[in-house]
């Protein structure tokens, strides 16, 4: 093989390399979170490498002498490709489009530079850097993540048998502030329940943080998924499938995280958004409000439309939640629900549509009860939330889809969830309970009691 084609095959292998790494990532979470549909995140990479790889052959072939110049600077147009799907939306939504552009800019202008004037032992350099450090950082978390997660019973085996068929139901409601859960009360109130509520710190501002750091009680800020099943933060690692029960009657109901890779459930459902894939309408309007686009009022009914499947993933969780077992013959449901979560169905501010899921919640709390009744089972309630509202992110990121201009509501403004426990006698104490991440304390002490 001649020097000028081998240098060729490796700024394309390079390039491809660091495309490859970064679209690998996505496909990473998007497994771990259940979406197994197309992206654009993946389709726009993809598309790019097959047209690229196409257009690098056609210049072989007709024997162009500026071939391998075009694939040292299709080599770093493709790094910047790559960390473009990784981190551009992070980036933009940290420190807005100027500074992506001016991050975007510097990185392709030392390329050019690099193509045209260094030597040839540096180039060779920095083509291994940019065909390794991608795929270092990709690995290096699902590597570690091996080492660092350890096996976790949730629930025990319970010591004392119920005299009566009794369901413990465990709500976690995402993005509920405390000053929003007094329907809540009302609602368990009217129904006879004893009812203590007292208002907590969430451990860590985002889901994916909270939920696996009630599950371990190790904090997981800026986690990320690193495998199918494991999720990972600094030193630290939750894998769903060490996560065990060992007790015969407990239901999950969930979305988001995997949580039916979980050992010893009686039944478990984990809902998924679904896309389909030939739907142009979706794919035009995924591109339109790209993460760091000016977004305006035109945008909107593309807004609604893709947040259309949020509120179909919303209806079937619930569903799925009335269906448990537990509503039947008694035991424990664990049931993350996408509720006061927005969107809500219909136009309106942020606020409008917050509060109308929070009374979706309510009524979807008196829907439990109804079961319970019907079916004669005793009802104990452990309700909790993971984050309070985040009204500056929905501005920021989704203000097209509420009407404008979307601010920030005093009224709404909120640093801490609801703990409510009730019951019809033998509430457990929360009084020493500071944080969400003390919930399944709480829970283990009474199923135990």
């Amino acid at each position: 093989m001649k020097s000028a084609d081998r240098e060729l095959i490796l700024d394309v292998m390079a390039g491809s390399a660091a495309v490859l790494a970064f679209v690998a990532f996505i496909v990473l979470t998007q497994l771990y979170h259940g979406h197994h549909g197309l992206q654009v995140e993946t389709v726009g990479p993809t598309l790019y490498l097959l047209i690229s790889w196409l257009v690098m052959a056609y210049l072989r072939w007709i024997g162009s002498r500026k071939i391998w110049r075009a694939a040292q600077v299709w080599m770093w147009v493709s790094l910047i490709v790559g960390l473009a799907v990784r981190y551009s939306g992070l980036l933009m939504h940290l420190k807005g489009l100027a500074i992506t552009a001016v991050w975007s800019g510097l990185l392709f202008s030392f390329g050019l530079w690099a193509s045209f004037k260094s030597s040839p032992s540096i180039w060779s350099g920095l083509r291994r850097i940019v065909a390794f450090l991608p795929a270092l950082i990709v690995v290096s978390p699902v590597v570690a993540g091996y080492w660092l997660d350890a096996p976790i019973v949730w629930l025990s085996t319970d010591s004392i048998q119920q005299k009566h068929r009794t369901a413990t139901i465990v709500l976690l409601l995402d993005e509920m502030n405390s000053k929003s859960a007094l329907g809540l009360q009302n609602v368990l109130e009217k129904e006879g329940l004893s009812v203590n509520f007292k208002a907590v710190q969430a451990v860590h501002g985002l889901t994916v943080e909270a939920v696996p750091a009630i599950f371990s009680r190790k904090k997981f800020s800026g986690a990320s998924p690193c495998g199918l099943d494991r999720i990972c933060a600094a030193d630290v690692a939750l894998d769903f499938s060490q996560v065990s029960v060992e007790r015969d009657d407990v239901d999950v109901v969930g979305f988001f995280h995997p949580y039916c890779a979980m050992q010893g459930l009686r039944s478990c459902q984990r809902i998924t958004m679904t896309h389909d894939f030939w739907d142009l309408d979706r794919w035009k309007c995924t591109a339109k409000i790209y993460p760091g686009m000016t977004k305006e009022q035109g945008y909107k009914s593309c807004e609604e439309r893709l947040n259309s499947s949020t509120v179909e993933l919303r209806e079937k969780v619930n569903a799925a939640m009335l269906d448990a077992p537990a509503l039947k013959s008694g035991g424990v449901l664990y049931a993350h629900l996408p509720l006061p979560h927005p969107p809500s169905e219909g136009t309106g501010t942020l606020q409008d549509q917050y509060l109308r899921n929070v009374q979706k919640a309510e009524a979807l709390l008196g829907q439990l009860i109804a079961k319970l009744r019907e079916n004669n089972i005793e009802p104990r309630f452990l309700i909790y939330s993971d984050h309070p509202l985040r009204q500056a992110l929905w501005c920021s990121t989704s203000s097209v889809y509420f009407d404008v201009p979307c601010v920030v509501k005093p009224d709404l403004v909120d640093d801490h969830v609801p703990l409510i426990v009730a019951a019809r006698s033998d509430l457990p104490s929360i009084a020493h309970v500071q944080s969400n991440q003390q919930v399944f304390d709480v829970l283990r002490e009474w199923l135990n009691h």
